[in-house]
């Protein structure tokens, strides 16, 4: 048994996150970039020895760990999501067993600069083994995918206009006690 913690995706992709808030206000070479840093890497090192494998996708404003969709982070970082896929090209990050510290400098590059115009020939020319990018998808806004996504987005909005609202303490219409029922139905059996 190994003395490495193992955190879950969601707590790794804080860190991937704070690596990035962390390298907008420090040099590469400052202490804290080097922590931040330290914390991703120990924490990755620690799923994939116990995994092989990470991967995230970001898929217009969700964000899925190994096939999970991560509600609460594609929330909280949907301006990060929108940012890789529009502003530098990337749609996918993955981690494989034996990922190297070195790597993360590529990673933090790519998410930093972008990757141009080809994902594949930005990766091949910094001979990454254990860090896969990906360039974004082209979901169709009529697949189901898409219309799932739409769905849960609005059911998101939804409750937050009901918790405004019983905040406010302001009466709830029928149609708001509706979807109310219908998104605790849902949740509670998923």
């Amino acid at each position: 048994m190994s003395d490495v913690p193992q955190p879950d995706p969601q707590l790794i992709f804080t860190y991937l996150h704070g690596l990035l808030r962390t390298a907008g206000l420090y040099l590469p070479t400052h202490p804290q970039t080097h922590r931040a840093k330290q914390m991703l890497f120990r924490a990755l090192s620690g799923d994939l020895a116990a995994h092989g494998r990470l991967t995230y996708r970001f898929m217009g404003d969700l964000l899925v760990a190994n096939d999970r969709i991560l509600p609460r982070e594609s929330l909280l970082y949907r301006r990060f999501l929108e940012t890789c896929q529009q502003e530098r090209g990337i749609g996918a990050v993955g981690f494989t067993a034996g990922l190297q510290e070195p790597e993360l400098d590529a990673l933090l590059e790519a998410l930093t600069e972008g990757v141009g115009s080809s994902v594949g020939e930005w990766s091949a020319r910094r001979r990454l083994s254990h860090l896969h990018l990906a360039p974004p998808s082209e979901a169709d806004r009529q697949s189901g995918e898409g219309v799932a996504r739409r769905a849960y987005y609005g059911s998101i909005e939804a409750l937050r206009d009901i918790e405004s609202m019983i905040r406010a303490r302001r009466a709830l219409s029928l149609e708001q006690i509706g979807t109310l029922r219908v998104s605790t139905c849902c949740t509670s059996s998923a």
